[in-house]
């Protein structure tokens, strides 16, 4: 959605035109519309292959949001207990955005997925008016998606299935740096158990709309009982081109497969029907061996692939990384016209978006 404020209404009275005339204008306006939504558009879609912001931060799951603010973080906790029936708050985070600049820098807006064990907790709000909201007036582009599995459209809360989707993107001036929340989630305890709260994929883009390199940080969460922490995430690797690369959609980057053993270019390595991401992100079994819990476990996405698709991931992945429409949410979905923002943004998704800051950016 667009927000933006209503201004005075002002009435001309111009001569008639003829019926004819008024025809060939509104054809003309048409076509013109027409064509600068396919431009913007092509752009959007030619930036994808575009190299990331040389930077790497890093976002993380707060498990416990006391101390925390739209610019400063208290201390991160991953790992909480909490009773049955209950609804408790986590936050998402990010730490080390740098200042923006000419050349860049700053956060202008940011996309995850939230996976999680549906049979243990529900995401019931969402509440993203922290580090984006900071510097002052914004209109931001933001879609939740209570369902962010593949085909399943846009749905609202509570989150039910394991797959939370949120993106915002900023259009304004006023970019943010530094540490601070992207999101307050407020969560209810369904079910007794324990569950990983994991971020992936995970997208954050500077003023110029470059994707950061980042390194993410789960949280677990116990529900009437102690809590485990979850394992240690992997730092990225060496900053390139292709750091952070997922080929086959699951969750896992390359460089996390390859150390784990798993094919990077298969979703499912060992054929039982729950993608490696879900797996190792969520479940805590073994992604190479077949049916690790003895049948026990339900996939949290509902999905046996794990594919993900969001506002700025431009819908579903396919198993060979390359996003492809299912839905509606990816590139031309959300046409939104709004004084400032122009063609580029009627293109919607992250072709518009990102076509529409690189035209802004010197």
């Amino acid at each position: 959605m667009i927000k933006g404020s209503a201004g005075a209404s002002v009435v001309c009275v111009a001569p008639a035109r003829p019926a004819r005339q008024h025809a060939s204008l509104y054809v003309d306006v048409m076509i013109r519309a027409a064509l600068a939504i396919a431009v913007a558009t092509l752009i959007g879609v030619a930036t994808l292959s575009h190299a990331r912001a040389q930077e790497s931060i890093t976002v993380g799951i707060d498990a416990d949001p006391s101390g925390n603010a739209a610019q400063s973080l208290g201390d991160i906790q991953d790992c909480r207990s909490v009773a049955e029936g209950g609804s408790f708050e986590v936050d998402v985070f990010v730490q080390g955005i740098p200042p923006g600049t000419a050349q860049g820098g700053g956060i202008a807006g940011f996309g995850y997925s939230l996976l999680f064990d549906p049979t243990v907790l529900q995401v019931t709000t969402v509440n993203n008016e922290f580090l984006l909201y900071a510097a002052g007036s914004t209109a931001p582009f933001e879609v939740i998606d209570g369902d962010g599995t593949a085909g399943s459209g846009t749905d609202p809360l509570p989150a039910t299935t394991g797959n939370l989707r949120v993106d915002l993107g900023d259009v304004s001036t006023n970019i943010e740096s530094g540490d601070g929340v992207l999101s307050r989630l407020t969560l209810r305890a369904v079910g007794a158990g324990s569950t990983v709260l994991s971020l992936s994929p995970v997208e954050i883009f500077d003023g110029s709309a470059e994707e950061y390199a980042s390194v993410s940080q789960n949280a677990a969460v116990a529900v009437g009982g102690s809590c485990t922490p979850p394992p240690p995430t992997t730092p990225p690797p060496a900053e390139t081109a292709t750091a952070g690369q997922d080929s086959d959609g699951d969750g896992l980057s390359d460089a996390d497969e390859e150390r784990l053993g798993t094919d990077p270019n298969n979703p499912d390595s060992d054929g039982d029907g729950i993608s490696d991401g879900q797996e190792v992100n969520v479940l805590g079994t073994d992604p190479k061996v077949p049916d690790a819990d003895g049948g026990t476990l339900v996939t949290p996405s509902g999905s046996p692939t794990g594919e993900e698709e969001g506002f700025f991931t431009g819908g579903a992945t396919s198993p060979d990384g390359k996003g492809e429409g299912s839905d509606g949410l990816g590139t031309g979905a959300w046409i939104a016209i709004g004084l400032g923002v122009g063609a580029a943004l009627a293109a919607g998704g992250l072709g518009g978006w990102i076509a529409w800051r690189r035209m802004r950016a010197p």
